[in-house]
Formats: C-alpha cells, sequence, structure tokens
C-alpha cells in the first residue's frame, strides 16, 4: 500500500468524480514537499518507477502478440523486470535500437549477433552481479552502460565497430584506456559523474577518439599527459573543480570545441590559443578577470562563451577574431568594449548585458551583420538613435538602463525603436510614442502608417 506523499499521485489511478479538485492536489502535494523534500522526491521516484513498469508490462504484451516484429525499427524493454532477454526479440530482424534499461539483465547473449541491423544498445541500470563480460556483437556501433556501478570497466575489444560508449554514473576512478585501446573504430566516449581522476595515462593509446566529455566528475587538476590524444576534436570538462589547467593544451592539434563550463579557472594555460582548429570555446562560470592578448592566434574561434566570469579588461587583440559569429560576454565587470570591434564584420550575437558599462560602445553600430544584441542592465544613459541602421538586426534587448523614454531628449532613439518595431525587429521593452499633428489631433507612431 503507498503511504505518506506517494498516495497523492496514486490518486490519479482513480475516476474523475472520486478526486479532489486540482487546485486541492496541487496544494498538498507542495505541503508534502515543503515537509520533507527528500521523502516526497524518494516518493515521487517510486511512483514514477512503478508507473514506468506498468507501461513495460504493456508493451511487452504487445510486442509479444506482434507477428511482424521483423518491421520494427526499434525494441523497447525498459522497466519490464527482466533477468535475460525474451526469445521474441530474435524475431525483430530489422531492429537498430534495443532499450533493456532498468532491469536485471547480466549478460548480452551471443544471439544477438542474429539481429544484423542492430547497432544501439541501451543496458544502462541493470542489477550486475560479478564481473560484467562484454561478448562479441561485431555490429554493434553505439552502446550505453549509465548508472551500472561499475568500478572497474570491461573489455570491450570485441565489439569491434564500436563507435560510441558512455559509461556516465558509475565507479570509474580512470579512463579505461587499456580495456578500449583496441577499439579501434571509438570515436566517441561519455565518462560523466565518474569520480575521476587524469593522472598521467597513456591517453595516446586511444588513437581514434574524436569526442571526450568528463563533465561532472569532481576533476581537480590534470597532468600535461592528459593532452596527448591525437584525434581528439571535443573535449567537454564541465560542472568539475579545476582551478587552472597546466601548460600544453596546444598539443591536441585537432581540438575545435573546449567546455570548461562551470570550474573555479582564474588563469587560462599560456598556449590556449595556439590551438590551431579551435571554432568553440566555452569559459562561462569561472573566475577570469581577464582575456589574454594572445587571443587573437585563435584566427577560427566562431563562438566565444565567456560570460559570468569577473572580466573587466578585454585586449584590442579580440577584433583580431574575424571569424568571430556568437560573442557572449554578459554578467562580467566591463566598464568598455575594444575599439577593435569593429572588425568582426561578421558577429552575429553580441551579448554585453549585466556589465558596467557607462557610454553605449558606438564600435557596435559597424557591425552590419548583428542579427542579436543585448546591453540590458548596463548604465547607459542614453542610446544611440543611430541603432535601426543594424538592418540585420532581429532582436535588440536594452531594459535596465537608467533612460526616462518619456524624455524629450531620447525621443529620437524612441522614434528609432519603433520604427525598428515596425519593421519586425523586436525590442525589449517595447515604447509606444503618442504625438500631436498640425492639426492638434493625437498620432499614435507605433500604427503610423507613414
Amino acid at each position: 500500500m503507498i503511504s505518506g506523499p506517494a498516495q497523492l499521485w496514486a490518486q490519479e489511478s482513480k475516476s474523475t468524480d472520486e478526486r479532489p479538485p486540482e487546485s486541492q492536489r496541487v496544494r498538498a502535494r507542495m505541503e508534502a514537499f515543503e515537509r520533507n523534500p527528500r521523502k516526497f522526491m524518494d516518493s515521487l521516484n517510486l511512483v514514477r518507477s512503478n508507473q514506468m513498469r506498468i507501461e513495460a508490462q504493456e508493451r511487452l504484451k504487445r510486442y509479444e502478440s506482434n507477428t511482424r516484429l521483423d518491421t520494427l525499427k526499434a525494441i523497447d524493454l525498459s522497466y519490464a523486470q527482466l533477468s535475460e532477454i525474451p526469445e521474441f526479440v530474435w524475431e525483430a530482424s530489422n531492429a537498430e535500437k534495443l532499450n533493456i534499461a532498468w532491469n536485471s539483465i547480466n549478460v548480452l547473449p551471443k544471439d544477438l549477433r542474429l539481429l544484423p541491423e542492430l547497432e544501439e544498445i541501451d543496458w544502462s541500470n541493470n542489477e550486475f552481479r560479478g564481473k560484467l563480460k562484454i561478448k562479441k556483437i561485431p555490429q554493434l556501433q553505439k552502446l550505453k552502460l549509465i548508472s551500472s556501478g561499475i568500478s572497474k570497466a570491461p573489455k570491450f575489444k570485441k565489439l569491434k565497430q564500436l563507435e560510441r560508449l558512455d559509461l556516465s554514473g558509475n565507479d570509474l576512478a580512470q579512463i579505461p584506456i587499456k580495456e578500449l585501446k583496441k577499439n579501434s573504430s571509438l570515436e566517441e566516449l561519455i565518462l560523466k559523474s565518474n569520480p575521476l581522476t587524469l593522472g598521467n595515462q597513456k591517453y595516446y593509446l586511444l588513437k581514434s577518439l574524436k569526442v571526450l566529455k568528463l563533465n561532472k566528475s569532481g576533476i581537480k587538476e590534470i597532468h600535461p599527459g592528459f593532452y596527448s590524444f591525437p584525434n581528439l576534436t571535443e573535449l567537454q570538462l564541465q560542472e568539475n573543480e579545476l582551478k587552472s589547467l597546466p601548460d600544453g593544451i596546444s598539443n591536441l592539434k585537432k581540438l575545435s570545441k573546449l567546455s570548461l563550463y562551470k570550474n573555479q579557472i582564474a588563469k587560462l594555460p599560456s598556449d590556449m590559443f595556439e590551438i590551431e582548429q579551435l571554432t568553440a570555446l566555452d569559459l562561462y562560470y569561472n573566475q577570469l578577470d581577464s582575456l589574454p592578448s594572445s587571443i587573437s592566434n585563435a584566427q577560427k574561434m566562431e563562438v566565444l562563451f565567456a560570460a559570468h566570469n569577473k572580466i573587466y579588461d578585454l585586449p584590442e587583440t579580440l577584433g583580431e577574431l574575424t571569424k568571430l559569429d556568437e560573442l557572449y560576454l554578459h554578467h562580467n565587470r566591463l566598464s568598455y568594449l575594444p575599439l577593435s570591434l569593429t572588425n568582426l564584420k561578421g558577429l552575429r550575437v553580441l551579448r554585453v548585458n549585466d556589465n558596467l558599462l557607462n557610454e553605449f560602445p558606438n564600435q557596435i553600430l559597424e557591425l552590419e551583420s548583428l542579427t542579436d544584441l543585448d546591453v540590458e542592465n548596463n548604465n547607459l544613459r542614453t542610446l544611440p538613435k543611430e541603432i535601426e541602421n543594424l538592418e540585420n538586426l532581429t532582436l535588440f534587448t536594452f531594459d535596465g538602463n537608467d533612460i526616462n523614454f518619456n524624455s524629450t531628449i531620447h525621443s529620437s532613439f524612441a522614434e528609432a525603436v519603433v520604427r525598428m518595431s515596425k519593421r519586425g525587429v523586436i525590442c525589449k521593452p517595447t515604447i509606444s510614442m503618442e504625438f500631436v499633428d498640425e492639426g492638434g489631433n493625437a498620432v499614435d507612431l507605433n500604427n503610423d502608417p507613414n
């Protein structure tokens, strides 16, 4: 019998006439959460799991009665309380995806080779007992083993075509290089939420690896030897505990995307911008107070996320990144923008909101490709009417500055915003204006056909 907060969700299965009004149910849920949030969430998850199991049993019945399993591309057996894969699966000869998550299946049988089109298996959240062994499934390309209690990775060498492996949410202390070095097709490895240390390992043995995701793994430091992946193009180190990175990162010759989102980094490696292929860099939510002048070396940079830092100083060399398409500098301490910004002729997105700008940076008016401009929540006291000359602008946000748009001092800008709105630009805030014509009649400029 379900008791406590879970009983609130059990009521959903009753007839509409028996249930209390929706407002009462919502209020009861809120009160239950406030009394004991953890117990409430545990009860909610229990109810959801029970519902998933009920739905899984219904799916099983449909599969078992299906006489054309060979037409299915995907089979979902998650939450079905299985200890082995049912026999009917072998009839699904054209299946490409198999989901057996949230069961108690300890072995992937060799018979999976009978499904020649099978490319992807989700084997997450199973109750593994003993040492996990991976058998030969030559056609398999993608495998998920998320939250499976794995502290020592099994060998994957029998999965000759494996391209993508997700081992997130386990107990791995290191990247399993030894167990993966013979997987010559492996291109993407996901190890999120493992208690990882990145010491001096033979990372160069993962020769085919292109994408590596190590987010939320409590990583505090990185050994310089980590920079030896020969073909890595994307590296994610989001939401770790890094305060710095060692020099040598430019040894990742093919790296094009790097995310250091939500760390504690106060200083970048001296050779950060010598990564010749770097096109996207995410530095959101760190402790940087400036960007180095060497940023100009990253000539292929297209997207720079540097918001939510403590940046007060930008180098003039920023304007040498002529391929820059998106620039996010909001939530910093900027009181000015470099004059060289005028060189960024291809820039489409510029967000400098929530800074300390006292004057509107007029160099923005020369960025003719801009489609999205945000200058809200600064200390601006005037805005230029010439902003309407940015013909490609589709979104302009300028709220939260010390400007009274009812003042005649700002009427020219206000009229410009009204005209921009009429041509389809989304302006925040909107401005509504009335004028008196020669005959003394009020004219709403927003609706003026001229």
